[in-house]
């Protein structure tokens, strides 16, 4: 993790460090119980929440769990967690959601209508993680395919990310190789349902320089 992504992880804990911690989780009992509440709602610091605390909700918010107030609040550990060690582990037994799936939680809770300085904090931190991966040698635990639909999945708008792709080739070998992955006709099956924003991809890679 470079500088600029870990300080754009401080920046989404001070900017929503004022929404109040939920007192219930709304939600289906066969997707998320007491017992998965309880390991949520423990009365310590957003930072020191367990990663495995918040899987079976990163899962299911937006689907069958959890409303936008209680997302707003988890909202940073959640992001931390989804660009570090990810949801999963041995007491859970995956990682899913993947960030093209989880990013896209984001339009659930409505993060286009929240305070402007909740949604800065959140596009400098996308923007911070999309240069980071772009930077980072391809065999790291993300891909770019899958991180620039993430993002596809959460902004409307996909300009100033490939413009940071763009400036990025082709000095960097991540940037070029995922320049040359979707030129091969590669799909995230996670557009489904964004086709403006993946438009949006296919008109730039018909512009852009190829790379090396």
């Amino acid at each position: 993790m470079n500088r600029e992504l870990a300080s754009a992880i401080d920046t989404l804990y001070d900017t929503f460090a004022a929404v109040p911690r939920p007192t219930g989780i709304g939600a289906c009992p066969g997707c998320f119980g007491a017992d998965d509440a309880r390991g949520l709602l423990r009365p310590v610091p957003l930072r020191s929440l367990p990663a495995t605390a918040l899987a079976q909700y990163a899962m299911h918010v937006g689907l069958t769990a959890g409303a936008a107030d209680d997302f707003r609040h988890f909202l940073p550990r959640m992001l931390e967690v989804s660009v570090t060690d990810g949801f999963g582990g041995p007491e859970v037994g995956f990682v899913y959601p993947e960030v093209d799936a989880f990013f896209g939680r984001l339009r659930f809770a409505g993060w286009t209508t929240w305070d402007p300085a909740e949604q800065t904090a959140v596009r400098e931190f996308l923007a911070a993680f999309w240069h980071d991966v772009l930077t980072t040698d391809p065999d790291w635990t993300f891909s770019a395919d899958e991180v620039l639909c993430g993002i596809g999945n959460a902004e409307d708008d996909l300009t100033p990310y490939l413009a940071t792709w763009a400036a990025l080739l082709p000095a960097t070998h991540p940037a070029a190789h995922l320049r040359q992955q979707l030129a091969r006709q590669h799909v995230n099956a996670f557009w489904d349902g964004r086709a403006a924003q993946l438009a949006q991809v296919a008109a730039w890679l018909a512009e852009a320089p190829a790379g090396s």
